[in-house]
């Protein structure tokens, strides 16, 4: 019995000289075992490596053993435990542990509310096993909370408190037919004392840089029957010596492995195990290069001297893609210059995740053989959220997300097409719920008429069917929804005859053979494999928890807990290939050049991530609170691990280390180099930053170097590219002008390039292009034709492309909108029908007709969008006390004038004859306009017949003259010219205004008590007309014969000369030209939209002053202007500037 250290560096001899000693002791003692110990994902290269340095090329009394199956090589001999006895995996952990959870919520404090989140029985089953490798029982876990209660640490007081409860019930359930990794390394501490095998083994440990208590315990006894125990560890010659009891800092590069062999040491003394003389590693590197680049992290005397600067390089990119294919583009040089073989290679990073698949797409596309050494999250693989989904279907009771998560799976044999125009009708026609969806959709939408519909229930019935189908396994006639509860095997078998049903099996091997011959073999194989993994998981549930009872969530969150620990991994095919792998996991040997990529700040190291149920400052208290307790490493301590890691690396390449990092990440944020940058910088002095592809073949193709044009567009478009990307754009466009077979594909990038100033490569469509949106005979309405003066290019997409938001089942401002305009339409018919007289009509008459108003014109909505008896009782009073407000307030505005109303909701199809709405545009072209006017009043006296225009709003509006030069408020003066135009008569008609009304019940601020003659004169004043009004002769006091020095109809005011003149007043010949310029803009408008034009507008300071107000634009992501405000002000121009400029330009039209 025995205790020897292996003690050396990473460029040393350490490891092959334990190989060689294992191989030589083996070879004289045949009788003896040699047992080599070493972490799970390094036995395969650990078995070649023996293999291949034996005389014949194999092993007989070598055996190459991880942990766990060490454990059960004993187990299987000593034969004490229980034939029965299961060990458990992490996915049956998962699986027990959420039940127990689940069943324990009612006493749980911290965890009850946090269940449900998907990964958070990960979490505690991960703390757990933590505890369990750390010797920690419940009880104690008990104590540390009340501890932390003490301390007056109440959530993590509550955190150990849940802890301890599913910890103490998970033990309780597992003890008689079920182990753990954990609990087995402990029972079969027991069993070494009665095993032969371990009596007549030496014991060699390698690749660890340390060791859990638990496993501290095998140790011990390991030493107390073995024949001699043997430990490889990290570490320099300079503090090599063997001195137990010499102080140990935890910011030391080599802390991990002086803290182990300190531990080891104490072990060994206590049983009085001799400990025998460490083997000293000797370096590899006759010119100290090696020891150069191990020097990156810790610096040893006597380097700096002998550097060679070619062994060590920087690599600058500027994104993740750049970076590997500039990686990619060293490796084909190297391979060119020196004959290098693609084994030689190692690519390493500290964030797999966002480097996997841009080598998996730059490596399969060029044919490199690479093999990544990591095994991925399927939770996000089809056939996951095709589960996921279902369960969540029936738990959220039909939620829209849900079905539509579920159908957009691509497992359940939908069209696509189908799937998005059913989800369209769901979002627009409020389809939720299982009563909804299993009753025929009969609602119209706009998007939806009958033969939609017919459409649209076909999917539905198919869909309904799979519902019905996981249903009855329930039973006949069962209604399957969230409080249904069931046992676990009965959900199983439903789920299984769901996906049998659909055909998943053989729809996941098609899409792995699909893969396959893609050459994207690691989808291939997690496809291949998935399927088989989840019939184990469902499995297991049967096995484990068969008679449980929970409801569709809780059985959901079982699923999901053990879903989360599913890991497919892969095999590398041969062994020529380039290895990819992260910075802690894999086993490097015989690498000639590494690639450490993505060596950024939080990076290199790894940034905390903080997603343990016990914090960094938590496990800092509980540490201090209890000497003799023993956790998991912190994440400072985490920290100078990874430290070790890098140190590890950087030493592993014979000849070359490039270090790379990139400036900005996939989604456009800076990022920092590492400290390792830095460190490489001070080891190597003279060391150049290289940055882009080499200049020496940079691209292996042309094919390549068409692929690195077209990744230039997207930061010239968004105009973030550098000048030497620019340099680089244009010389490669140059080349391929040169290429004919490119020409089409180039055209198209020079287009987009175009697209750099922020103008559209294409302003105009054309004409004949347009003709075909458009037709040649326009028939438009005048709301429209402002749309498109506000801007073309919106106007194009929206009506020309018919792009449109989604119509979503909501109760919009547009809602009340249009309720107010109907309101007021019915109630005039109503008072038509009366007979009775808008002015003399009393209050209670008034407020009957639009009581019967608003009830005919809220009808529509009682039954969908104001489906909640709450909302519809607060909506329709506020309705119906508004509209009361506007029936009063009308009613006096009418009696304080001469004014009377006569048309309501008039459409122009009631003007075939007139020539004012039909324009034309050319000789082959005309525009006629359509629109509906909410009221007009009109005034005859022996002077003619005043015209006014009443347009009902819900917000405030007024006449801003920028707006109508612009064509941007046309509305109402075309509506003027049209209403002139219905009036038959010989006698002079005399436009008066164009109004518009507010509908609102406003609240009055007022100091002090008010009468009610008071409060109704404020409301007149407040509600008064907004707008232009002719203050030609008695016009003013035609509509409010009351006015004094202000009018509570029209807000006009009174000085000594008469009405005061404000931006609401124009002269009869200023309505003229604004009423002619309407008309000649409006054509102006007709004769751009049929030419093609589609340009987003800018200030040119002549004919347009203000740009589009982009704030609210839902095109935003098609249009490189999105993001523009009105910032851009109208000029304060005077009313009479405005009316010589739309006089000069109308007549120019007209010319």
């Amino acid at each position: 019995m025995a205790l020897k250290f292996w003690l050396g560096g990473v460029a040393s001899d350490k490891s092959r000289r334990l190989i060689e000693y294992i191989l030589e002791q083996a070879d004289k003692n045949p009788q003896r075992q040699y047992l080599v110990i070493v972490p799970e994902q390094f036995g395969l290269a650990t078995q070649r490596e023996l293999v291949l340095r034996s005389k014949n090329h194999g092993i007989l009394n070598i055996d190459v053993l991880s942990f766990t199956r060490f454990a059960h090589r004993i187990s299987d001999e000593v034969g004490s435990y229980e034939s029965d006895v299961v060990m458990l995996d992490e996915t049956g952990k998962s699986l027990i542990i959420g039940m127990l959870a689940e069943k324990m919520r009612p006493q749980l404090t911290v965890f009850a509310d946090e269940l449900d989140k998907l990964g958070y029985i990960d979490r505690i089953k991960s703390l757990i096993s933590e505890f369990m490798q750390y010797g920690i029982s419940p009880e104690k876990v008990s104590e540390l909370a009340k501890t932390a209660e003490s301390s007056g640490r109440g959530l993590l007081a509550g955190k150990l408190n849940d802890v301890s409860i599913v910890y103490a019930a998970f033990k309780e359930y597992i003890k008689e037919r079920y182990t753990t990794v954990e609990e087995m390394l402990d029972r079969v501490s027991s069993l070494i004392p009665s095993s032969e095998t371990v009596a007549n083994s030496e014991i060699f440990f390698d690749g660890f840089t340390g060791f859990t208590p638990v496993q501290n315990k095998l140790i011990g006894v390991l030493l107390e029957n073995a024949l001699s125990v043997h430990v490889a560890l990290l570490m320099e010659d300079c503090i090599q010596e063997n001195d137990s009891n010499a102080p140990i800092r935890e910011h030391e590069l080599f802390y991990l492995s002086k803290k182990t062999m300190s531990q080891l040491g104490r072990m060994a003394d206590e049983r009085h195990i001799p400990i025998e003389n460490p083997y000293k590693a000797r370096k590899l590197s006759k010119n100290n290069t090696c020891n150069a680049k191990e020097g990156i992290v810790y610096r040893t005397e006597g380097v700096l001297s002998e550097l060679n600067n070619t062994d060590a390089h920087i690599i600058r990119a500027r994104n993740p893609e750049e970076e590997i294919r500039i990686v990619f583009s060293r490796i084909r040089d190297l391979i060119r210059k020196k004959g290098y073989r693609y084994r030689d290679f190692a690519i390493l990073t500290g964030d797999m995740s966002a480097y996997r698949h841009t080598i998996e797409r730059e490596f399969t596309k060029h044919d490199i053989p690479f093999f990544i050494d990591c095994s991925e999250p399927i939770l996000l693989n089809p056939f996951i959220e095709y589960i996921r989904s279902f369960i969540d279907i029936i738990s959220d009771n039909y939620s829209i997300s849900s079905v539509f998560r579920f159908l957009k799976s691509g497992l359940t044999g939908f069209d696509e097409e189908d799937i998005y125009i059913l989800e369209n009708y769901c979002l627009a026609a409020n389809i939720k719920g299982y009563k909804k969806w299993h009753e025929r959709f009969d609602t119209h939408t706009k998007a939806a008429g009958a033969d939609e519909l017919e459409r649209i229930n076909r999917v539905r019935e198919i869909f309904i069917g799979k519902c019905d189908l996981f249903a009855k396994q329930f039973g006949e006639d069962v209604r399957i929804n969230a409080g249904s509860v069931f046992m676990i095997r009965q959900f199983c078998m439903a789920l299984y005859r769901l996906i049998e049903a659909d055909g998943i099996e053989q729809k996941l091997k098609e899409a792995s053979q699909n893969f396959e011959e893609a050459g994207m073999r690691d989808l291939a194989n997690q496809y291949g494999r998935i399927y088989v993994r989840i019939m184990n998981l469902l499995e297991e549930l049967c096995e484990l928890i068969p008679d449980e009872k929970t409801d569709i969530r809780g059985f959901g969150n079982l699923v999901d807990a053990g879903l989360d620990t599913i890991r497919i991994g892969t095999i590398p095919m041969g062994i020529d290939y380039i290895q990819v792998a992260d910075m802690t996991r894999s086993r490097l040997n015989d690498i000639k050049v590494l690639f450490i990529t993505g060596a950024n700040d939080g990076v290199i190291p790894k940034a905390p991530s903080g997603g343990g149920i016990i914090n960094e400052n938590d496990r800092e208290f509980l540490l201090k609170s209890d000497s003799d307790l023993i956790l998991a490493p912190t994440a400072r301590e985490d920290v100078y691990t990874q430290q070790l890691y890098v140190y590890m690396a950087a030493g592993k390449p014979e000849d070359s280390l490039y270090i790379s990092y990139p400036l900005v990440s996939r989604s456009g944020e800076s990022l920092l180099p590492s400290y390792l940058i830095g460190k490489v910088k001070e080891q190597f002095p003279n060391i150049v930053t290289e940055t882009g592809l080499s200049d020496d073949a940079p691209y292996a193709d042309e094919e390549e170097a068409f692929e690195e044009l077209a990744g230039l567009i997207f930061p010239i478009v968004s105009g973030t590219a550098s000048t030497e990307e620019l340099e680089r754009a244009e010389e490669l466009i140059r080349y391929f002008k040169k290429n004919g077979k490119y020409n089409e594909r180039l055209k198209c990038i020079s287009e987009k390039i175009l697209l750099r100033d922020g103008t559209h490569a294409k302003d105009c469509i054309g004409s004949a292009l347009a003709h075909a949106i458009y037709g040649r005979q326009l028939l438009a309405g005048i709301t429209r034709l402002e749309d498109y003066a506000k801007c073309a290019y919106r106007y194009f997409l929206e009506y020309g492309l018919d792009l449109r938001e989604r119509e979503i089942f909501s109760f919009e401002a547009s809602d009340i909108g249009t309720i107010f305009h109907e309101c007021m339409r019915i109630y005039s018919e109503l008072m038509k029908e009366a007979g009775n007289d808008w002015a003399g009509t009393d209050e209670a008459a008034r407020h009957s007709l639009m009581d019967a108003a608003v009830d005919r014109a809220i009808e529509a909505y009682r039954q969908d969008k104001l489906s909640s008896a709450a909302r519809y009782a607060y909506m329709e009073n506020r309705i119906r006390r508004t509209m009361h407000r506007s029936a009063d307030v009308i009613s006096s505005q009418i009696k304080k004038g001469k004014f009377i109303p006569k048309y309501f909701e008039v459409d122009f199809d009631r003007l075939e004859d007139k020539d004012t709405l039909v324009l034309k545009l050319s000789d082959e072209e005309m525009m006629r306009l359509r629109g509906r006017i909410d009221r007009v009043d009109t005034y005859e006296d022996e002077d003619g017949i005043y015209v006014r225009i009443i347009d009902y709003k819900s917000s405030h509006h007024e006449m801003d003259l920028a707006a109508v030069y612009e064509g941007r408020q046309l509305q109402l003066l075309l509506y003027l010219n049209a209403a002139m135009a219905m009036e038959k008569t010989d006698k002079n008609v005399i436009p008066a205004g164009v109004l518009y009304y507010h509908i609102d019940d406003p609240i009055i601020k007022a100091k002090g008590e008010l009468s009610a003659e008071e409060i109704r004169s404020l409301l007149m004043k407040e509600l008064c007309f907004n707008g232009l009004i002719n203050t030609d002769g008695n016009i003013p006091t035609l509509m409010d014969a009351d006015i004094a020095t202000d009018s509570s109809v029209t807000g006009l005011t009174t000085t000594g000369k008469g009405i005061r003149q404000t931006k609401q007043t124009v002269t009869g010949d200023e309505m003229g030209i604004l009423s002619a310029y309407a008309t000649e803009c409006i054509r102006r408008i007709g004769q751009e939209m049929v030419s093609g034009n589609i340009a987003v507008p800018a200030p040119d300071g002549v004919r347009r002053f203000t740009g589009p107000d982009c704030s609210f634009c839902p095109y935003g992501t098609v249009c490189n202007k999105s993001g523009q405000t009105s910032a851009n002000k109208s000029p304060g121009f005077k009313k009479s500037e405005w009316m010589d400029l739309m006089k000069n330009d109308g007549k120019k039209n007209r010319d």
